[in-house]
């Protein structure tokens, strides 16, 4: 799903606000008129810049200047056209440029920025060569995209349009090439001028830099300009060695810390004495300039050269003569490349001019350099005037051509002023502050903390501690604060460690405190420290300190660093944040609202994780108490990550180690155990463009992890967005100072659409008021305007740590807290460099983290852990109805839906019982309030589970594998770890039979046929345990071999590996898995029931080799392989195994009579060896035919038969005439091939019929199937929506449901969730999204019809290829090309709204031409696109269809790493637009060759899809097929001349008994001809199938109707070949896959060749294809074009060979 498109949509304004006194006022926003443009579009161009040798340009910067030499030598070509430059990859013009293509040529002069020319050296020499002074560089300029101007018309009208977003784009482009033109540095749209003026005084070697913001907005009063004074830090220019000695605060270079230099030095850019070139540095040498040495090229008196090493201290003063006075015994600068460094004496080195520095300053330097950009109101609107004035934008020619004018005059707006909240102190007293201040004087806390059993700590600070707890005693005994006297002892710092590393300080410390207390008779520690710092700012004990109090002694601490004088507003505000620390204040606001920040580390830093902070209240009914919650994740990414996180707990349950799950527990502890119906969330520090990602991603990790507490509990969410990092100011109509405290603005220069307001609640006492705009994103509570606008400013009132309003809602200032204070608690890396905030990307990548450390329990719900422990001084009254509104209760607290104490969390309080609360994790609850879990094994059992793992473990683990990344080691620890919690899964829930040896690498099959040791010869294993070389080199061939054949698993969508047998194999115990897998459950405390395929099985499924007659009897080598599964059967008993489970699903099959005596033989022989086991003979997938039944019900030696029970309901009837007493039934009810929830009270009344039958103590519940076929785990679908989510189970949540069936078949019924079971069953099945009336007429009408071209398929081929011309033996493939990482890199940013949709089409279209060129150039006659656009060639279609959903991570296994993800299929199915034509007609117009347009049929997007099991299979298949059919026309009428509708998966659909296979035939062929039926004679119809065995329904192929059909052939050994061997006359083109795309291996020509002579031998060449089997998305480009190569010269070869006969 794509995040940027939530289904919680974005609100729209409901109206203004009309409390507070009205006040007018001005704003920096700039008026847009628009005139006649010269165009109705602007024209957007891709531009490449090369150098001569074809290499890309990637320097920054010299793009402009490349762009502009074009505009000033070609100006003629470029038609006089004006245009704007983004410095990158494109470029805006006003009306086209003369030709949609452009190539120019030119030649820069000054080319010192430019790549070095350096050779080669040895890591400490380096040999200097003088560098060319110009470059050419190629500039192709082609067209793009046409935006339309429409959409600023409309933004002027205050309207907002789809168009709009790209249109202001191209404008805030025009102004940053305006400020390029000029010389000025820009950052982002600020833009800041190389003049003195602008430049602040020299703080540590750096200057602010004043500048200018500039960007167009929308705004309810039209289209506006926002311009805004702008700072940016940048390094003072000059010599490098005067910069470090101002920056490191020392006298003289020889005190200069190297290392922090080169940190502080490292990608600034200098220029070089004499040269003036200019380099970026890299870093600095570890030796001295003079004995740096390099390798110097000396030319010799014979011309020719020398080399000759030389120290660069000796280069400069002999050989170039130049004196250096310092750089002796200092570092060199190092610059170009890391392995081919050139180096320069530091003296010689001078830092640019204008130079941004990207990482952070000290706190000191920040200090400074913050003071001096503060600017006072009227200060600000003198310099925007002057900034307006001087801008020259109306004069600019691009905005000229298209018609902007920008007016010179601050905008008018109206705001009002809010009421203040009355805040309550101690005594019942109340005040009204005032301007946004309060003080304490003369004034109580409400609710006093007591201070006891504390200490002081001073770290060498000059402070008279006697004097200031003296004074801290009183001031809190005035504030009615009891403090008891400290611990005798002021533990002061012993001087001998005041210069060592902080952490040594701190640790010695706690030894000196430890031993002075001891000393005085006081056992355990401090329950608090005042701890006294020397520095006020940047102290480097601080961080330290915080983390060994909080994180390893659970002790409150707070650290002050006082001034000289202390008065008693410092001891009051001391006071305050002890007090808050000890104990909260309780008030009357009762919700649960939660602030949410992330911080990131500086650019500069590439190791840095980011910090995600939440904050929630507690102890409702109060909203000035906070915990909060810390956690790492992965940098720079802004959507926070852990909201919700579903894991496996060490006893298998499913819990939530979310954030949000944290605080909604702590919240429900602390509030009488109470759950919040209405949450307020406020989002801080997130761009515009990321809205629609809090909704998608974040809302709906919290709605999911609410409803993994309790599936019927919704909570009303109203989402808020705080933005401080925005450029909007207000000023007052009249007078100079700032707006008044509490201004709100919510019109005139608000967006256009959406709810958002500007609130300037706090007094701004220092420069100019910055408001902070909040943006109402999401509003279930239903909050009036007033009501919300008044929350948001009294939250600004409840901030415990200050005594004025402060600019931000307290619930996001807390969030900024927890992040400050874990931050530095969290030394990552150096200090000085990790403060920068926010913009960070949203996007999560697979990186590690360092978690973020665990608070001690001792202070994890104070304010160190809480952030926000209490007010603990004022209390905040809301109006009542806003109360009310807010919780949606009455004014009694108690009133509210509480859990009744006692109870196991089952007995709700309230007019209408509600479902029960926190059900899904009652049982993690009920551990942690003491209670002991039940955890009795019940009679329960799972066939199979997943292997790959809930977030695709195992693939991921399998490719590294393949691709060298890792060892054999490493995937053998992935695979252990994915075994490990699979089994502690199911044994957490209570289940009885855990199967082992249901893992494998690639294939269980496979697996079979390494432990009885076949393996074919060619793959040259002799003997010994089949290693992973041998194993994967048959599931994947190799370079020298091809891998084995792959066909599909019974009807499923999974692929076993066929084993090749024959007389000659020779059998052996050649794998110990089986027992090793059993051996690692047992070490975990798991004892397991270990899976074989069964020896039936095993012989049926397999094939003869190659070089063994067809007719061969597999049966034959019963006898041979029994030993070695006789030989497993020991090693198992011998390791502890009580049970076996053999897998013989064969027996489903129609098996003769010969068949069937020899599976009975098979385990007759094998009674001796399993006596002592318990044995279990699972069957699956289909009815037990009645003899079949017979046969294996018969056998003595076992204990238990398990039997699908889903899909064999007249299993059930031969089980209820006669089943063999004392025996096991293990009863497959919960469907193991589906995504539905299993219907309990159903399978339940299944089970009590089969109790009547074999008795309560023989019956174990168990899967249909093995869980394999369906998707892992539920819990990891956070995006899937509410309704249709509760209808559904994935593997996790089956065997918990097979647990629950056990449970309640042996008397231990869960009531609640059978209720809840039975309403979602019932939703499901009366919901309007499912049944649409339409469709269900239309299928009724085409059920009733036959669908059939008119003409036959000889003479439509006679009419295609007059049309096509194509020659013999056509070239083609299948659809698919190589998915590269960059294509899906471009897909997945469009889905995240990174590029823009016209960007997306254009990397498509680029993405298009390279695979038809590639076509063209190897010779294919009939091409394809690629299906570049598509990430899989259902889910595409799916997505474009009405009555399909899609997972996030709902993936199912297809053989080896492959994994697919079904679609689901929930209702009636129909086409709303054209899906494919777009593309198709995009391509066709590449090439005169024809393309084919590519489709799914129906038929395999029913098999390939989860599939709806409330109507016939037919009938959804019909509902697709008419959707295909629509498509079908619309690209016929397109100019599509061929086209492939695939039917890969049509055999798999196939049922396993005979008797019912012809009706399932009759309506897929239907379908697919339902697809086509209408198209003209010339129009060829293509298909496509996977592999399968298809020689048994050739004539159903052959009714399909197809003009051509391919198929998978290649690792068949030309198995359908011999179909037409015996004579079936097709008439149809028909392609047999003339190589294995599974395979990495590239055949050659002849190779290719040689099958296509097979194929001619029984086709005739005028119905013959070639083509690949499948299509090549898995292939790399290289792998593609060699065999494609190889492919297209077999045919040609063998086209004249037909030639010349």
């Amino acid at each position: 799903m794509d995040p940027n498109k939530s289904t919680h949509l974005q609100m729209a304004r409901s109206g203004n606000g009309s409390r507070g006194q009205k006040i007018d006022l001005l704003t920096n926003h700039f008026g847009v008129n628009f005139t006649t443009s010269k165009s109705q579009h602007f024209f957007q161009y891709s531009v490449a810049i090369t150098y001569e040798d074809g290499n890309p340009v990637e320097a920054k910067g010299i793009g402009r200047k490349i762009l502009a030499k074009v505009q000033e030598t070609y100006q003629t070509d470029l038609g006089s056209k004006h245009f704007a430059y983004d410095g990158d990859k494109i470029l805006f013009t006003v009306g086209p440029l003369p030709n949609n293509k452009l190539d120019f040529s030119v030649v820069l002069e000054d080319m010192s920025c430019t790549r070095s020319n350096t050779s080669t050296s040895d890591a400490n020499t380096k040999r200097l060569r003088p560098h060319n002074q110009s470059k050419r560089f190629n500039v192709a300029i082609s067209f793009a995209a046409k935006i339309s101007m429409q959409a600023i018309q409309g933004a002027l009208q205050g309207k907002e349009t789809n168009d709009l977003q790209d249109a202001v784009r191209v404008l805030d482009v025009i102004l940053r090439q305006n400020a390029a033109t000029k010389g000025c540095l820009l950052v982002r749209q600020s833009f800041f001028h190389n003049d003195a003026k602008y430049f602040s005084n020299n703080h540590g070697g750096f200057h602010l830099c004043r500048g200018f913001h500039s960007s167009f907005r929308a705004t309810q009063g039209g289209l506006s300009l926002n311009i805004d004074v702008s700072s940016t830090l940048i390094v003072s220019p000059g010599p490098v060695i005067d910069f470090l000695v101002l920056n490191q605060e020392v006298r003289d270079p020889s005190s200069i810390d190297w290392k922090k230099a080169e940190r502080t030095l490292k990608n600034l850019r200098v220029k070089v004495d004499p040269s003036n070139r200019e380099y970026k540095i890299t870093g600095l040498t570890r030796l001295p300039c003079r004995d740096q040495t390099f390798l110097w090229k000396k030319k010799q008196g014979n011309g020719e050269t020398k080399e000759v090493e030389v120290t660069v201290y000796d280069y400069f003063t002999k050989h170039l003569e130049i004196e250096l006075r310092h750089s002796g015994g200092l570092p060199c600068i190092s610059v170009g490349k890391p392995k081919r460094p050139t180096y320069f004496p530091i003296e010689q080195c001078h830092l640019v001019s204008l130079q941004r520095y990207t990482k952070a300053p000290t706190i000191f330097q920040r200090s400074k350099l913050v003071k001096e950009s503060v600017q006072k109101p009227q200060e600000k609107m003198n310099v925007l005037n002057n900034a307006i004035k001087d801008s020259g934008y109306n004069n600019d020619p691009m905005l000229q051509d298209c018609g902007v004018r920008i007016d010179s005059d601050f905008t008018q707006v109206e705001g009002r002023v809010l009421p203040t909240p009355r805040l309550k102190v101690g005594n019942g007293e109340e005040f009204q502050p005032r301007d946004g201040r309060w003080n304490f004087n003369n004034k109580k806390l409400v609710e006093p903390a007591t201070v006891t059993r504390w200490a002081v700590v001073n770290f060498s600070a000059r402070c008279d501690t006697k004097r200031l707890i003296s004074d801290l005693i009183r001031c809190g005994r005035m504030k009615g604060i009891n403090v008891d006297p400290p611990y005798k002892v002021v533990f002061q710092e012993d001087p001998n460690y005041r210069g060592a590393p902080a952490n040594i300080r701190v640790e010695k410390m706690f030894e000196q405190m430890q031993s002075e207390l001891r000393k005085e008779g006081i056992e355990g520690k401090p329950k608090f420290i005042l701890c006294i710092l020397a520095e006020k700012k940047n102290s480097l004990v601080y961080g330290p300190w915080k983390r060994r109090n909080l994180v390893e002694e659970g002790i409150v601490t707070q650290c002050i660093a006082p001034t000289p004088k202390i008065n008693d507003q410092y001891l009051t505000n001391v006071l305050l944040k002890i007090n808050a620390k000890m104990m909260p204040l309780v008030t009357q606001v009762p919700t649960f609202i939660v602030g949410m920040d992330v911080s990131h580390g500086s650019p500069g830093q590439s190791d840095i994780p980011s910090i995600a902070a939440v904050v929630g209240s507690r102890e409702w009914p109060l909203i000035s108490k906070y915990r909060a919650c810390v956690r790492t994740q992965s940098r720079k990414v802004e959507m926070i990550d852990n909201l919700f996180k579903p894991v496996t707990n060490e006893k298998g349950k499913q819990v939530d180690e979310g954030i949000f799950w944290e605080l909604l527990f702590d919240f429900y502890i602390s509030s009488g155990k109470k759950r919040p119906e209405h949450i307020i969330i406020f989002r801080d520090g997130v761009s515009e463009s990321q809205f629609n990602q809090v909704l998608s991603i974040e809302l709906d990790q919290m709605m999911q992890a609410c409803k993994f507490v309790e599936e019927n509990w919704e909570p009303k969410f109203t989402v808020i967005i705080a933005q401080k990092n925005h450029h909007t100011k207000f000023f007052r109509a009249e007078g100079p100072g700032n707006v008044p405290p509490g201004t709100i603005i919510d019109s005139r220069i608000c967006h256009p659409r959406n709810n958002d307001f500007y609130l300037c609640a706090h007094a701004g006492l220092i420069g100019t008021t910055r408001p902070t705009h909040y943006h109402v994103l999401y509003d279930e509570i239903g909050f009036s305007t007033d009501d919300l606008q008044e929350l948001v400013h009294s939250l600004s009132y409840v901030y415990q740590r200050s005594t004025t309003a402060i600019s931000v809602g307290a619930p996001v200032m807390y969030a900024h807290l927890a992040d400050a204070q874990m931050s530095t608690a969290v030394k990552f890396e150096d200090s000085s460099e990790t403060s920068s905030r926010h913009g960070g990307i949203t996007t999560s990548e697979a990186e590690l983290v360092p978690p973020m450390p665990k608070l001690n329990a001792n202070v994890a719900s104070s304010i160190e852990g809480c952030c926000g422990g209490g007010d603990g001084k004022t209390e905040m009254i809301l109006t009542e109805e806003a109360l009310r509104k807010v919780l949606g209760i009455s004014k009694a607290a108690s009133s509210g839906t509480r859990i009744a104490a006692g109870s196991a969390w089952e007995d709700i309080r309230g007019p209408d019982p509600l479902p029960l609360f926190f059900r899904d994790v009652i049982e993690s609850w009920r551990l942690w309030l003491g209670a002991g879990p039940d955890r009795r094994p019940m009679s329960s059992h799972i066939v199979g589970y997943p292997r790959i793992g809930p977030k695709r473990e195992l693939k991921f683990a399998l490719e590294s594998f393949w691709d060298g990344k890792t060892g054999a080691e490493d995937l053998q620890n992935v695979a252990a770890d994915l075994r490990r919690s699979i089994w502690k899964h199911m044994a957490g829930v209570g289940n009885k039979y855990i199967p082992s040896n249901t893992f494998s690498y690639y294939d269980q099959m496979l697996d079979t046929t390494a432990m009885l040791g076949a393996v074919p010869s060619r793959y040259g294993w002799e003997s010994g345990e089949v290693g992973f070389d041998v194993y994967f080199s048959m599931a994947r061939g190799n370079d020298s071999v091809p891998a084995m054949e792959m066909t599909k698993w019974f009807d499923t969508n999974y692929h076993y590996i066929v084993p090749e047998l024959g007389p000659h194999v020779k059998f052996s115990y050649a794998s110990h898995k089986a027992v090793e897998e059993f051996k690692e459950a047992k070490a975990l405390g798991i004892d397991t029931v270990p899976v074989l395929i069964g020896p039936m099985t095993y012989l049926l499924l397999s094939k003869p080799a190659k070089d063994v007659d067809k007719s061969f009897c597999l049966l034959s080598l019963i006898d041979k392989i029994l030993p070695v599964y006789k030989e497993v059967l020991t090693d198992l008993k011998s390791a502890g195994a009580r049970w076996i489970q053999f897998d013989e699903p064969i027996l489903v099959m129609d098996l003769d009579t010969n068949q069937l005596q020899a599976f009975s033989d098979a385990y007759s022989h094998m009674e001796s060896s399993l006596a002592g086991l318990n044995v279990l003979i699972a069957t699956y997938f289909a009815d037990v035919p009645a003899e079949a039944y017979k046969a294996l019900t018969s056998l003595k030696c076992v204990t238990g038969f398990g039997f699908d029970l889903v899909r064999g309901l007249e299993t059930l009837d031969l089980i209820k005439v006669d089943f063999p007493r004392g025996k096991l039934l293990f009863a497959g009810v919960v469907d193991g091939r589906n995504i539905w929830a299993n219907d309990l009270s159903a399978s339940l009344k299944t089970l009590q019929t089969l109790e009547d039958i074999v008795g309560k103590e023989k019956v174990v519940v168990s899967t249909s199937c093995s869980l394999l076929h369906t998707a892992v785990d539920l819990v990891n679908e956070i995006k899937l929506d509410k309704e249709l989510k509760s209808w559904l189970a994935f593997a996790a949540q089956k065997v918990v449901e097979v647990n629950a069936l056990a449970r309640s078949f042996s008397g231990v019924k869960d009531e609640a969730l059978f209720a809840s079971n039975s309403m979602r069953q019932a939703s499901r099945r009366s919901s309007p999204r499912v049944t649409n009336a339409t469709i269900q007429h239309n299928v009724a009408a085409v059920i009733k019809s036959d669908h059939r071209r008119s003409t036959k398929v000889s003479a439509r081929l006679q009419a295609q290829q007059k049309k096509l011309n194509l020659p013999p033996l056509p070239t083609t493939t299948i659809g698919s090309f190589p998915q590269t990482p960059d294509l899906r890199r471009i897909r997945k940013e469009f889905k995240a709204r990174k590029i823009s949709e016209i960007d997306y089409v254009q990397a498509i279209k680029v993405e298009f031409e390279k695979v038809v060129k590639l076509q063209e150039e190897l010779g294919i006659d009939v091409l394809v696109h690629g299906e570049a656009e598509r990430n899989d060639m259902v889910e595409f279609f799916g997505e474009q269809l009405s009555g399909f959903a899609f997972t996030s991570n709902g993936w199912v296994q297809s053989y080896g790493s492959r994994c697919v993800k079904p679609p689901i299929i929930y209702g009636d199915v129909s086409r709303p637009k054209a899906m494919t034509v777009f593309w198709s007609s995009m391509a066709q117009k590449m090439t005169k060759r024809p393309m084919k347009g590519m489709l799914t049929g129906p038929v395999t997007i029913l098999n390939w899809s989860f599939v709806r099991n409330d109507q016939p299979r037919y009938e959804t298949c019909f509902q697709i097929a008419l959707a295909i059919k629509d498509e079908v026309k619309d690209l016929e009428k397109a100019g599509i001349t061929v086209i492939q509708i695939d039917e890969a998966a049509l055999r798999e659909g196939l049922p396993l008994r005979r008797s019912e296979q012809e009706l399932y035939l009759d309506w897929a062929v239907h379908a697919f001809r339902i697809t086509n039926c209408d198209v003209r004679d010339t129009t060829q119809i293509h298909t496509h199938m996977c592999y399968s065995n298809f020689n048994d329904i050739i004539n159903s192929i052959i009714n399909m109707d197809a003009d051509v059909i391919t198929i998978e052939n290649s690792r068949s050994d030309e198995k359908l070949l011999s179909v037409f061997h015996e004579g079936v006359k097709y008439g149809a083109g028909i392609g047999p896959g003339v190589y294995d795309i599974h395979s990495p291996r590239i055949p050659s020509a002849e190779e290719i060749a040689e099958r296509i002579n097979k194929m001619l031998a029984v086709l005739d060449s005028k119905v013959l294809w070639v083509n690949p089997d499948c299509g090549l998305k898995t292939r790399k480009y290289s792998e593609v074009k060699s065999a494609l190569s190889n492919m297209v010269a077999a045919a040609k070869l063998i086209r004249s060979q037909l030639n010349k006969s």
